[in-house]
């Protein structure tokens, strides 16, 4: 390969390469936050396995991105020990419909954030249904395994308590726009960040770098083109 050939062709990579890093200046990070919060005050126990083994809280999403998690203030009687399932539902004409995604835990408080392995998007404005029921309890009704606490006056205006007779296939609101369950929504936003000044810096220097490279082969190529056009011709024999 000749001089020039592998000259241009480190010009090339560094080109390249320089245009990489300043794509990479620029990075997307997620942000965790809490978007729908109501956690008191508490004169409301709606007792989950009772009257329906499937209940739950609609609300309605603040910020648009990636559920993080929930949290629901969530008690289970005594002498009971059985997981809780949460899912997360959208929600037509203020009711549940399809499950978004789906997790089981055995910490249920409000300090215990329940996070989910699907990626569950949300949008801001658009409602979302928290339904949950415990795995393996008696059916119900006169069975109540476990409360979950709340307040009556309609404390939350953004969502509604539901519950479900059929384990999740109809579903009614409990007292419309008076009774809410307690809960936390958290959400991971993406914002970019930049990253330090010095890797843009590099970029710049690679792409300059380059430049003056093609420049010096451009001179080398023009003195020899110069050199070639002032030669004496050759006498003939």
């Amino acid at each position: 390969m000749t001089r020039s050939a592998i000259a241009k062709r480190e010009a090339r990579v560094l080109s390249c390469l320089a245009i990489v890093l300043l794509f990479a200046s620029a990075t997307r990070a997620s942000t965790i936050t809490v978007d729908q919060s109501f956690k008191a005050p508490t004169n409301l126990f709606g007792s989950i396995n009772d009257c329906c083994a499937f209940t739950g809280q609609i609300y309605t999403a603040g910020l648009t991105g990636s559920l993080a998690g929930v949290s629901a203030d969530i008690i289970e009687a005594a002498g009971n020990n059985f997981p809780l399932n949460i899912q997360i539902r959208s929600v037509d004409s203020g009711l549940p419909t399809t499950i978004l995604g789906e997790t089981t835990t055995t910490a249920f408080s409000l300090n215990d954030l329940i996070a989910f392995i699907q990626p569950i998007p949300q949008v801001a404005g658009t409602q979302y249904a928290i339904v949950v029921d415990f795995l393996g309890a008696p059916p119900s009704p006169g069975h109540g395994t476990g409360f979950w606490a709340g307040a009556t006056g309609n404390l939350y205006p953004r969502g509604d308590l539901v519950s479900s007779f059929d384990r999740g296939i109809r579903w009614f609101a409990e007292g419309p726009n008076d009774f809410d369950y307690h809960f936390v929504t958290f959400v991971a936003t993406v914002d970019t960040v930049p990253e330090p000044a010095s890797l843009s810096l590099l970029a710049t220097g690679l792409i300059g770098l380059a430049r003056k490279r093609h420049l010096k082969k451009e001179k080398g190529q023009n003195a020899v083109s110069a050199m070639a056009s002032h030669e004496p011709a050759s006498a003939g024999s």
